[in-house]
């Protein structure tokens, strides 16, 4: 089951919902998940993937990558959205991704700030 984690853009301050752990969504809908994320190059490689490991099995691969894919798919979109400048919001979320092996860069804010 994925868990949660609430990440905060640096500059423009854009709250993001994340999810780490196994995607139900790429599970039942495939590469649309990443398409409609923003994610080209995910729903890309998803497709080139299916289609070539369905040509050498006979379409066995394909059943192969379609429980492969969802079982990664939650941690690389946090691991791109970490790349565009998001932060976790509060200390959870930097544990959640600290424990799944994301690299976090939290600043524990002010108790001025909050």
């Amino acid at each position: 089951m994925a868990q949660s984690v609430v990440l905060k853009h640096k500059e423009t301050g854009l709250l993001q919902i994340a999810y780490i752990g196994w995607s139900w969504t790429t599970f039942g809908f495939g590469f649309f998940v990443p398409l409609f994320r923003g994610g080209f190059k995910w729903a890309f490689l998803m497709v080139v993937l299916h289609f070539i490991a369905g040509m050498i099995t006979s379409g066995f691969g394909t059943i192969l990558t379609w429980i492969i894919f969802p079982l990664f798919y939650n941690k690389w979109h946090s691991k791109s959205l970490l790349e565009r400048g998001f932060a976790p919001f509060d200390e959870d979320s930097a544990e959640i991704l600290t424990r799944r092996g994301l690299p976090v860069d939290y600043v524990k804010p002010d108790a001025d700030e909050a």
